[in-house]
C-alpha cells in the first residue's frame, strides 16, 4: 500500500514536470519552427503526458473511490487536453498561421494545470499518511491480540481464583491501551492538523503570489464574488490602476457588467466551466473592449468550492485588425468588379483550385460550384484550347507564366475574351507549389481596341502615339502630310526626329514628367511650340497629350495642330492690341479716379449729413434761444467743413499723376479736431468722450484726404456702435513700432464676433450689427485708402467690450518728431 501511495505521488508530481517540459519546447518551436528534433521531443512527451494521466485514472476507479481526488483528476483532464490538442497541432504543422495562438493557449492552460497538479500531489501525500495511520493502528491491534492471547493462556492454568483478578486486570489495561490508544491519535491528528494548515496557508500566499504576478489576467474571487487575489496584468487591461481589488465585491468595481454574466458566474459557482473565445464588454465611459475568457470553480482542501477563477484575455486590438481586414477584402472585392477582374490559386501539388467571387461572375457561375483546372479548361473556346493547353504546359516547364489572352464561351453561347496574368511559387528545391494569378475579361477593351484605329484616322488633328521610350508606335494620315514622313518611314523611330534640335534637350525630362504623372496637358502653354517636317522646315504647332493605357502599357497619345495661319492671325491682333493699350490704360485711369471719387463722396458725406440731421433734430426740440444760437453755430461748422471736403475731392479728382503731389506734413490732434466738429452733433447726443495721446508722434507725413477720413470712419464707427449701457469712450493714440507708425482707436462699444465676422471684416457692404445706419462701406474704404499708401490695418474686438483698430504707416512715409 505505502509503495502504491509513493508511486502516485511520483506520478502525479511527473506530470506537474512534464506540463513544465512541454511549455519550454512550446516556446522554443514558436522562435524555430523548423527544429525537427524538438517537435520529435514534444511528441515523446506528450505521449508520456497522456499515458500519465490514464494511469492516474484508472488507478482512482480500480481503487478506493477520493472524491476531491476524482474532481481534481476532472479538472486536469480538461487542462491537459487543450496542452495535448495545441501541441499535437503543433506538431503536425509547425508553420502554421495559428502557431501563435496554440503557444498562447499552453501558456494560459498550464498555470492552471501546476496549481491542479500542487493540490493532486497533496491530495495523494495525505491519503498516503492516512493509509500510514492506518497500517500502524492494525500492527498495534496484533500486537494487542497476540498479548492477550499469551495472558489467556496463563490464566487459564493458573487458579480460578486469580482467573477473576486477571480479568479484572485485563479489562484495566484494555482501557488502559485504548485510551493511550485515543490519546496518541488525538495528538497526532492535532500535529497533522497543524502541519496542514500551516501548508495550505503558505499554499495559499503561493497561489496569491502567483496569481499577481501572471503575465495573463487572472482574477481570483470567493463565493460572494470578493477579491482574494488578481494579477497585474488584470488591472493593466482593464485600465483600473490605482484601484483597490482585495475584499470588494467584483460587480461595484465592474457594474456595467450585466445580468448574463452574473448568472454565468452563478452556474460556476455551482461547480460548471464556462470559456468564451470573443465577447463585447461595453464599459462604463461607453468604449467597447473585446475579450475571451475562462471562468471555473477553484477548490479548498476538503474539496468544497471556495469561489471561481477568472482568465481573460483582451482581442481588442486583433478585433480592430479582423474588421480592418475584412474592410480591406471587400474593397479588393469592389476593385474586382469595377476592373472585371478575379483571383485565382492553382495547388499543383493537390491539384486543389480557388476563385474569387467575382472570377465566378466572369464565368457566370455560382459561387458556391466546386472548380478545378477542368472547370476552367472546359471553358476555353474550342478553338483557343490547343493554345491555352500548350502555354500552360511551357510555363509549367519554363517555371515562369507569360501573360496570355483568349477566348470563353459561356454556357449560354455568350464569347468573352480574357487575360491571364499568373506567378508560378517553387519551393527552395525548385519544385512547382502553386500557381496564382489574376483573371480580367478584357472583351469591351478588345472591342474598343478595334474602334480606336477608326477614331485616329477620323481625328481633324495630326495624332501621334508615343510610348515611354520616346518611340513613336502609331500616326494617322493627317500626321503623315503634317510632316511629309510615310508611318513606315517613323513606326519606332524616336519621335525627336518631328522635334527641332534647340528644343530636343528638354524633351526627355517632360517625356519622364508626363509619364510619373500622366493626365490631358496642353504642352508649352504661353510658349511657342514648332515641329520640323522632312523637309526640314520648321512649322509652328499647338500640341494636347493625353494617357493611353494599352495591353502594352501606358503611351501617350499627342494631338498635334498646324497653327501657322493662327499665328499670322495673332500678329496682326497684336498690332492692333498696343494700339488698344494705351487708350484703354487712359480709360482705366479715370474709371479708377472716379471710382475713388464715388466711394469717397459717397461715404464721407454721408456723416456731416447725417450730423446736419443729428443738428437740426436738437435744434427743432431746443427750448431756449440760447440753445438754438448754439447749435446754430454748430450748423455753419459743419457746413463749412463739408463744402471744404467737397473742394478736396473736386481737386483730389483733378490730379492725374497719382497721390505724391498731395503728400504733407499733418497733425494729427488737427485731424482729430475737425473730426469732432463734424459729428459734434452725433457726440453730445450719444455723451461720448473722446481722448488722446499724440505726443509720442504728433504729426505724419500722408495724405490729408485719406487721414481726414480713416479719422471719420473709425470715430463715427466707435460712437455708431455704442453700448446701450455705457457711455462711450474713444481713445486714439500714436507710437513707434519697429521704427514705423502705429495710429490706434480704441472704444468700449458693442464689440464684433471675430470668429463669426473676422474673413468679411473689411469687406464691401458688409455689416454686423442691426444698426439702421449700417452700410459696410466705411471699413472697407479706409482699408483701402490705407493699403494703397502701403500701411496695413488690423483689428482686435471682444463682444459686448470693445474694439481696437491698429494701422501700421509705411515707413517711407513716416518721420519721427525731433
Amino acid at each position: 500500500m505505502q509503495k502504491q501511495d509513493a508511486y502516485l505521488i511520483n506520478k502525479s508530481g511527473k506530470q506537474r514536470a512534464l506540463s513544465q517540459n512541454i511549455t519550454k519546447i512550446v516556446f522554443s518551436i514558436d522562435n524555430d519552427s523548423s527544429d525537427t528534433l524538438r517537435l520529435n521531443s514534444l511528441k515523446t512527451v506528450i505521449d508520456e503526458f497522456e499515458s500519465t494521466h490514464n494511469y492516474l485514472i484508472n488507478t482512482n476507479k480500480e481503487g478506493e473511490n477520493n472524491s476531491t481526488i476524482d474532481s481534481l483528476l476532472k479538472t486536469s483532464e480538461l487542462q491537459l487536453k487543450k496542452i495535448v490538442s495545441s501541441s499535437r497541432n503543433i506538431i503536425n504543422d509547425p508553420d502554421s498561421e495559428f502557431l501563435i495562438k496554440d503557444v498562447n493557449t499552453i501558456a494560459k492552460v498550464e498555470p492552471f494545470f501546476l496549481l491542479t497538479m500542487d493540490a493532486l500531489v497533496n491530495e495523494y501525500q495525505k491519503n498516503a499518511e492516512k493509509n500510514l495511520q492506518n497500517l500502524k493502528l492494525i500492527i498495534y491491534f496484533l500486537v494487542l491480540i497476540a498479548v492477550l492471547i499469551l495472558i489467556g493462556e496463563l490464566l487459564f492454568v493458573l487458579t480460578p481464583g486469580l482467573k477473576q483478578l486477571f480479568q479484572r486486570n485485563k479489562e484495566l489495561r484494555e482501557a488502559t491501551t485504548e485510551l493511550a490508544i485515543s490519546e496518541n491519535k488525538l495528538n497526532l491528528n492535532a500535529l497533522e492538523l497543524k502541519k496542514l494548515k500551516k501548508y495550505l496557508e503558505a499554499k495559499d500566499e503561493h497561489n496569491k503570489i502567483f496569481i499577481e504576478q501572471s503575465p495573463i489576467a487572472i482574477a481570483m474571487v470567493d463565493n460572494n464574488m470578493r477579491y482574494i487575489a488578481v494579477s497585474k496584468r488584470w488591472i493593466t487591461d482593464y485600465k483600473m490602476e490605482g484601484k483597490e481589488f482585495i475584499g470588494r465585491s467584483h460587480y461595484d468595481l465592474f457594474p456595467e457588467i450585466g445580468e448574463e454574466w452574473k448568472k454565468m458566474h452563478q452556474r460556476c459557482l455551482n461547480g460548471a466551466i464556462d470559456i468564451n473565445d470573443e465577447e463585447p464588454f461595453i464599459r462604463t465611459d461607453g468604449s467597447l473592449q473585446w475579450i475571451t475568457w475562462d471562468v471555473r470553480p477553484w477548490y479548498d482542501s476538503d474539496g468544497n468550492i471556495g469561489g471561481i477563477l477568472m482568465q481573460t484575455g483582451d482581442i481588442t486590438k486583433r478585433k480592430k485588425t479582423e474588421n480592418e481586414l475584412l474592410r480591406k477584402n471587400q474593397l479588393l472585392t469592389f476593385a474586382e468588379k469595377i476592373t472585371m477582374m478575379g483571383n485565382w490559386q492553382w495547388d499543383l501539388t493537390t491539384n486543389a483550385v480557388k476563385w474569387s467571387a467575382n472570377l465566378f461572375q466572369i464565368f457566370g457561375l455560382d459561387e458556391n460550384s466546386d472548380v478545378s483546372y477542368d472547370t476552367y479548361f472546359s471553358f476555353v473556346h474550342p478553338d483557343d484550347k490547343e493554345m491555352v493547353t500548350e502555354h500552360v504546359q511551357k510555363s509549367l516547364e519554363d517555371k515562369k507564366f507569360d501573360d496570355l489572352s483568349h477566348r470563353i464561351k459561356l454556357k449560354d453561347g455568350t464569347v468573352k475574351i480574357i487575360q491571364l496574368l499568373a506567378e508560378i511559387i517553387t519551393n527552395k528545391d525548385g519544385e512547382l507549389i502553386e500557381m496564382i494569378g489574376t483573371c480580367q475579361d478584357v472583351t469591351e477593351q478588345r472591342m474598343a481596341e478595334n474602334k480606336f484605329r477608326g477614331l485616329l484616322e477620323s481625328a481633324p488633328d495630326a495624332m501621334v502615339i508615343v510610348n515611354e521610350k520616346g518611340h513613336i508606335q502609331l500616326i494617322n494620315k493627317q500626321a503623315e502630310i503634317l510632316f511629309g514622313y510615310s508611318a513606315l518611314e517613323l513606326i519606332e523611330k524616336s519621335v525627336e526626329i518631328l522635334i527641332p534640335k534647340r528644343f530636343t534637350g528638354n524633351h526627355e525630362k517632360y517625356r519622364d514628367s508626363f509619364f510619373t504623372n500622366p493626365k490631358v496637358r496642353g504642352m508649352g502653354v504661353g510658349k511657342e511650340l514648332f515641329g520640323i517636317n522632312k523637309e526640314g522646315i520648321e512649322i509652328p504647332i499647338q500640341i494636347s497629350l493625353s494617357p493611353l493605357q494599352t495591353e502594352e502599357g501606358l503611351l501617350v497619345s499627342a494631338a498635334i495642330r498646324d497653327i501657322t495661319e493662327q499665328k499670322l492671325a495673332e500678329h496682326k491682333i497684336l498690332q492692333a492690341k498696343e494700339s488698344l493699350e494705351v487708350l484703354t490704360q487712359h480709360l482705366t485711369d479715370q474709371n479708377n479716379q472716379l471710382a475713388d471719387f464715388a466711394h469717397i463722396t459717397s461715404h464721407n458725406l454721408r456723416s456731416p449729413v447725417s450730423n446736419l440731421n443729428a443738428l437740426l433734430h436738437l435744434y427743432n426740440i431746443s427750448d431756449s434761444e440760447e440753445e438754438r444760437k448754439l447749435l446754430f453755430e454748430k450748423f455753419e461748422i459743419v457746413i463749412s467743413h463739408l463744402t471744404s471736403t467737397l473742394n478736396t475731392l473736386i481737386e483730389a479728382l483733378k490730379t492725374k499723376k497719382g497721390v505724391a503731389k498731395e503728400i504733407e506734413f499733418i497733425d494729427f490732434e488737427e485731424i482729430l479736431s475737425i473730426t469732432k466738429e463734424i459729428i459734434s452733433g452725433q457726440i453730445i447726443k450719444s455723451n461720448a468722450t473722446i481722448t488722446s495721446e499724440f505726443s509720442r508722434i504728433p504729426k505724419i507725413k500722408y495724405h490729408k484726404t485719406y487721414l481726414e477720413s480713416i479719422f471719420l470712419n473709425l470715430v463715427t464707427n466707435a460712437v455708431k456702435y455704442r453700448s446701450p449701457d455705457r457711455n462711450p469712450e474713444i481713445h486714439i493714440e500714436t507710437e513707434y513700432i519697429n521704427d514705423k507708425i502705429k495710429l490706434t482707436f480704441r472704444d468700449n462699444g458693442l464689440g464684433i464676433d471675430l470668429k463669426k465676422h473676422g474673413h468679411k471684416l473689411f469687406g464691401l457692404n458688409k455689416t454686423f450689427h442691426r444698426h439702421p445706419e449700417a452700410k459696410g462701406v466705411g471699413l472697407y474704404l479706409t482699408k483701402i485708402q490705407i493699403e494703397s499708401m502701403g500701411g496695413i490695418i488690423s483689428a482686435a474686438s471682444e463682444v459686448n467690450k470693445g474694439s481696437v483698430f491698429t494701422i501700421i504707416f509705411n515707413e517711407d512715409r513716416n518721420e519721427k518728431p525731433l
